[in-house]
């Protein structure tokens, strides 16, 4: 019956009350059902009034809010302009039971997945225009000690040229506004953990990204979406969310890399 909830919702509301009058005390009873307190319910009581927020939207939230989301998390979800596929994707996989990490997992996981598949057909195109003729002269300098850190740590030599494409475009003396130095673009702090001695030496900085892409693959289980997450925003951040943070600028960088570390993989296959 959950399922069905949201429409009879919105057709009731929709054909009859608001018809009438928005600003309605059945409107809050729902809410109030939903967990909503007092204040959440005229701060959305207002925003569809003013029409800042479709009723539709009032809807999801709540049918978030009969399988476990509180009201907070059902408005972060709503915020990140989630289509209705991917609405219905997390109810039923919260009725299957994963929980609110697993389930932020899987639906950044699948956007990535949905990503590649689109750009299938012109694979080729896209490999030409990711390795350009100034990215091959860059490339071509450093790949030697791309396969000896690949061979020392164990990562794919596609990931390390992924995080490398991202982080500096190959340029060996990047430096970023926050600090980051080098190809792999790393804090003074990890630089230092990482035993690199000098982070404009591209043999260094390789050898400790990669060492630092390592411990974070042991860290996190060797989930690659947390991986990239914490190598973008902070392992403590990561480890205390157990999730991907709501970043725009992470959940950018997460998807970006896991698309070229694909694209690096049909030219540097796994060993």
């Amino acid at each position: 019956m959950k399922k069905y909830f949201i429409f009879f919702f919105l057709i009731f509301f929709q054909s009859s009350v608001f018809a009438v009058n928005p600003i309605t005390e059945p409107l809050a009873k729902y809410l109030r059902a939903g967990g909503y307190s007092d204040s959440d319910i005229d701060r959305l009581i207002k925003m569809v009034a003013e029409k800042r927020i479709t009723i539709e939207e009032v809807g999801y939230r709540l049918q978030l809010g009969l399988v476990g989301y509180s009201p907070s998390q059902s408005d972060e979800i709503i915020s990140m302009g989630v289509t209705i596929e991917e609405l219905e994707n997390r109810l039923i996989l919260r009725e299957l039971g994963y929980d609110q990490k697993t389930i932020e997992i899987i639906m950044l996981t699948s956007r990535v997945l949905k990503k590649r598949k689109k750009g299938k057909s012109n694979s080729t195109h896209k490999i030409q225009g990711l390795i350009t003729t100034t990215v091959q002269k860059r490339l071509k300098d450093i790949y030697p000690f791309v396969v000896e850190a690949s061979k020392r740590f164990d990562v794919d030599q596609a990931l390390i040229l992924a995080v490398i494409h991202q982080e500096s475009s190959y340029i060996v003396k990047a430096v970023s506004p926050q600090g980051a130095s080098g190809l792999m673009q790393l804090m003074d702090g990890t630089a230092r953990d990482m035993d690199v001695k000098d982070v404009f030496n591209a043999r260094d900085n390789i050898l400790g990204g990669t060492r630092y892409l390592k411990w974070l693959m042991e860290s996190f289980g060797g989930d690659l979406v947390l991986v990239l997450a914490a190598y973008n925003s902070g392992p403590g951040l990561v480890a205390k969310l157990g999730r991907v943070p709501k970043i725009t600028e992470t959940i950018d960088y997460v998807e970006k890399v896991t698309e070229y570390y694909e694209q690096y993989l049909e030219i540097y296959p796994k060993s």
